[in-house]
């Protein structure tokens, strides 16, 4: 990331930056600190995110069958359901990219080499507009932190790095960093935007603002404005022109999709489902329903430096800045997945904001907070940072940042040996599953298909998917309806509180154990078998007569009922999941149980 600080000495947007001055060494050893520290919280391991198995499963479904489905083709209780998989290119080229080494190492490499991109970009901009080496480098670390829940293998962090090309593209045009030409590179990188990620919408809609602002622009300089009022220069009525033409181009390449413009009724349908106002990251960064978490305190940090950078710029008469600020401070309210956008879109503007003031502070504070001092301490920083990444508590601790370092499937989340344990004895048929858990069973069991999982297919089927879970009136009903014969669930929130079991079909299952058999359980998954003939040799080898995580925790008189008529099957019970998952939560509570019974283990 060793870069120019230097501009060309005639610049469309009046500035007259110092020439020749480069990076000095202790800055371009705590930019690399900035690019390790972002590889290191970008490989985590696979968790709390059902879309990125489910993009995979496409991918692969795509290359076997050598078409893009039109309808859903991987979930069984509602067969001709629309379902147009508008980022097919981004899971042909995952799954691809997988497949080829049989390792998800690639597929988690990429947020990598994404936001390195975006970062370098992002800090030559503030280098080369004079912003000194130490604020470039908070304003990234702010934005790294509002950022972390964008981290992960999901075709978002392709409109991220999209919309925030086009506004490095465009800076750099009209700094005379580059040439007008530079932009006609827009309408193919919109063309493969389109067939990746939806978010190409918005980086047209930022396109459209940034021409918008330099017609406009143009047309108040000519007619109200002297030279001396207005900072920079308009652009002449041909590259006007020239701008709105590539636009033009952009608008029919973000056409060109499998689906046509069925993909725009498509988003549209999409954004308008109620189920997404139940989804954290749709929910407002301070409805109050969002955990104080480190993207919260960066993306407040953002919120006041830009407020005040916002000031500066108003002052300055800087239209573009001040728009940025304006347009996705009011998107990044709606939800909380969007202040990432924000942090990116407006990190240029912050950083020349907050060099404004660092240049009029009292010369010794001006001194100390761009000098090598500063830049010691940010090293310092990053360091301690980034050796607690791979620990277990203090990074995730003091940040709130609840992804783990590493490679492959998070097992802290994820039940690995549960997906064994169905694909072993080969259970199948129609299941009912935890949302949670859709995605993972699709990829990890290409010949079944299952009940939901994170795609938003219609408020109708989460609604019906809700009130099975959830034990709703009639849901008896539904399960004969749509033939479920097993049931795998996701109890993660049970280990904060058991009780929540009461509440979920769980306790529907552990109390009908003539009709539903526990056959698996650790403390990320359960699976219940229907007692029908097909299920008889795995419920005869595998069912837990006594030992239920329900009857544990909620029902001791049922339990100590069970026991004293199988106390052989209790035993036999807890030395089995003493072996299976021997450090476990639920097998701590068993323990206890039987020290309750007999006084040993």
């Amino acid at each position: 990331m060793s870069v120019k600080s230097s501009q060309p000495r005639h610049s469309r947007s009046g500035n007259s930056p110092k020439q020749g001055s480069r990076i000095s060494a202790i800055a371009a050893v705590a930019l690399s600190c900035v690019g390790i520290l972002i590889i290191m919280l970008s490989l985590t391991k696979l968790a709390g995110d059902d879309d990125v198995f489910w993009h995979l499963a496409t991918g692969r479904w795509i290359v076997e069958n050598y078409a893009i489905p039109h309808q859903d083709v991987f979930g069984h209780p509602y067969p001709g359901q629309e379902w147009l998989p508008t980022g097919w290119l981004w899971d042909v080229s995952t799954y691809l990219l997988y497949s080829t080494t049989n390792s998800y190492l690639p597929l988690q490499l990429l947020p990598a080499a994404v936001w390195l991109c975006i970062f370098t970009m992002l800090a030559i901009v503030m280098l080369r507009k004079n912003v000194s080496a130490p604020i470039t480098i908070v304003i990234l670390l702010l934005t790294l932190v509002t950022s972390f829940g964008r981290m992960r293998p999901r075709p978002l962090i392709i409109s991220l790095l999209g919309i925030v090309l086009i506004w490095f593209l465009f800076l750099s045009f009209r700094s005379n960093w580059s040439s007008l030409k530079s932009l006609y590179v827009l309408p193919p990188i919109f063309l493969i935007w389109s067939n990746v990620h939806l978010g190409v919408i918005e980086g047209l809609a930022t396109f459209f603002m940034i021409v918008l602002i330099e017609h406009v622009y143009a047309l108040a300089y000519r007619k109200f404005a002297s030279q001396k009022s207005y900072p920079f220069h308009p652009l002449n009525s041909h590259d006007i022109k020239t701008l709105w033409f590539i636009l033009a181009i952009s608008v029919v390449a973000v056409c060109i999709t499998p689906f046509g413009y069925s993909t725009f009724l498509y988003v549209y349908q999409h954004t308008n489902a109620s189920t997404l106002q139940t989804i954290k990251e749709w929910q407002p960064p301070f409805s109050g329903t969002i955990p104080d978490t480190a993207v919260l305190w960066g993306y407040e940090a953002m919120l006041f430096l830009g407020i005040v950078s916002a000031l500066y710029l108003i002052r300055k008469k800087d239209p573009y800045q001040v728009v940025m600020y304006v347009v996705f401070g009011t998107y990044s309210l709606r939800a909380i997945r969007f202040v990432a956008d924000f942090a990116m879109m407006t990190a240029v503007g912050t950083a020349l904001g907050f060099q404004y003031i660092v240049d009029r502070s009292p010369f010794a504070l001006r001194k100390w907070l761009q000098g090598s001092v500063a830049l010691y301490l940010l090293i310092a920083f990053m360091l301690v940072t980034m050796f607690s990444i791979p620990g277990d508590n203090f990074f995730r601790d003091r940040f709130r940042y609840n992804n783990h370092f590493g490679l492959g499937i998070d097992d802290n989340i994820y039940s690995l040996p549960l997906i064994e344990f169905l694909r072993k004895n080969h259970v199948s048929g129609k299941v009912f599953n935890q949302m949670e858990l859709g995605g993972l069973l699709l990829w990890e069991r290409p010949d079944e298909k299952d009940f939901h999982d994170s795609r938003i297919l219609g408020d109708s089927i989460a609604k019906e998917y809700v009130s099975i879970l959830l034990m709703q009136p009639g849901f008896r009903d539904k399960l004969e309806k749509y033939g479920i014969d097993y049931m795998v669930l996701h109890p993660l929130d049970l280990l904060v509180s058991p009780a929540a079991m009461q509440s979920t079909v769980i306790s529907y299952c552990s109390t009908h154990r003539e009709t539903w058999k526990l056959v698996y359980w650790d403390d990320r998954g359960l699976v219940y078998l229907k007692n029908v003939e097909k299920f008889k040799p795995v419920i005869d080898e595998y069912e837990y007569r006594v030992l239920h995580p329900y009857l544990v925790a909620l029902e001791k008189r049922t339990l100590d009922s069970l026991y004293a008529r199988l106390p052989g099957s209790f035993d036999q019970e807890l030395e089995r999941k003493i072996r299976q998952d021997p450090g476990g939560f639920f097998t701590a509570m068993c323990l206890a149980a039987a020290r309750h019974f007999k006084g040993t283990y």
